[in-house]
Parts: structure tokens; sequence; C-alpha cells
């Protein structure tokens, strides 16, 4: 029975797992555009992207 749950649970965590990474790269991605919309300088969004 946790071998069964243990493998069923494997395709859920790899999605999961793929969409984080995803969420990094956009935090990345659009850095310039949050900065200025924020009005923050580069060191404190460095720390807010480290903390989320």
């Amino acid at each position: 029975m946790a071998r069964l749950i243990s493998v069923s649970m494997k395709p859920g965590l790899l999605v999961i797992h793929v969409l984080a990474h995803i969420d990094r790269n956009m935090l990345l991605g659009f850095s310039p555009q949050i900065i200025t919309d924020l009005k923050i300088s580069n060191t404190q969004y460095g720390f807010l992207v480290g903390v989320v």
C-alpha cells in the first residue's frame, strides 16, 4: 500500500517541481518591469527574490 502511494505521488511532485522552476524563471525574466513598477533598488529586488 505504501509503495502504491509513493508511486502515485511522483508525477504530482514532478509537476509541482516544474511549476516552481517556471515561477522562479518568470521572476528573473520580468525583473526590470518589477523593479520599475515597485520602485525598488536592485538590492531590494535581490532580497525579495531570495526570500520568495
